[in-house]
């Protein structure tokens, strides 16, 4: 029998002597429990850990209400509530940037949940996001995604706030000044078929701008930027009266856009 655990402490139990009692044909030790109770266990089960007590607490239940007014990280429980998170009760809390936000009990004692959210977004002061520069985060978060707001500013010199989320996928680039989207497609001197852009126009189909285009035969055609680049359009109209085989030998002479 192991006796070198004799006097010595493993979690509530204190071995004090041997015993003459055996469990499953091992021999034990007799143990004192912090609660008072006297136990024989096998040394190798105080080693492994499997006994650090009489079993006194395995009954004890921690009263719910004694988390109330505690704090875990940036959250301090407010009240136990009847509002569900798969089929458990919730604890009501505050952060401290002002948010109410609903918790598991065992996140907060785990440490899983610190914060509302409020936590999750790195600082990006500085960063460039399209036209906007954050500058300072306005202390408030986002009521729906839970990300912080950002103070920006645009290169136009406007000032706007947006939160991380929006700035972090793209979808705030600018205050507004840019809503028109981004810079047309520059095609001047790309040759499609038998045209070649000249210049873009102010006009504008469903999809995109209309260009000015040169055609091979001399007429000139006002064409959307997507048919050119799809390979929709390629000539005025004059392929359309060419003989089949002499269009396929007209295009062939063409270099096609890529």
């Amino acid at each position: 029998m192991d006796l070198s655990v004799l006097g010595k402490l493993f979690g509530k139990l204190e071995v004090i002597g041997t015993s003459s009692e055996t469990k499953n044909g091992c021999h034990t030790v007799l143990c004192r429990c912090e609660c008072g109770e006297m136990i024989s266990v096998p040394p190798f089960k105080l080693w492994s850990g499997q006994y650090k007590s009489c079993g006194c607490g395995r009954g004890k239940r921690t009263d719910p209400s004694e988390m109330i007014g505690k704090k875990f990280g940036n959250l301090t429980v407010l009240d136990l509530t009847d509002h569900l998170i798969r089929g458990t009760r919730t604890y009501l809390c505050q952060c401290d940037c002002g948010n109410l936000t609903y918790v598991l009990p065992c996140n907060l004692k785990n440490g899983n949940t610190k914060s509302c959210g409020c936590r999750r977004t790195r600082d990006i002061s500085g960063k460039r996001f399209g036209s906007l520069i954050a500058i300072e985060p306005t202390g408030e978060v986002h009521p729906t995604n839970k990300t912080r707001l950002w103070r920006c500013i645009c290169d136009c010199g406007n000032e706007t706030i947006a939160d991380y989320k929006q700035l972090k996928d793209g979808e705030r680039v600018s205050c507004g000044c840019a809503v028109g989207g981004p810079k047309p497609l520059d095609i001047t001197g790309m040759r499609f078929g038998k045209l070649t852009a000249i210049r873009r126009l102010d006009t504008k189909s469903t999809t995109s701008y209309k260009w000015l285009c040169q055609c091979d035969c001399g007429k000139t055609s006002q064409v959307s930027v997507s048919n050119l680049t799809s390979g929709g359009t390629k000539s005025c109209g004059c392929l359309r009266s060419e003989p089949r085989s002499a269009k396929k030998k007209s295009l062939q002479k063409v270099p096609q856009f890529a």
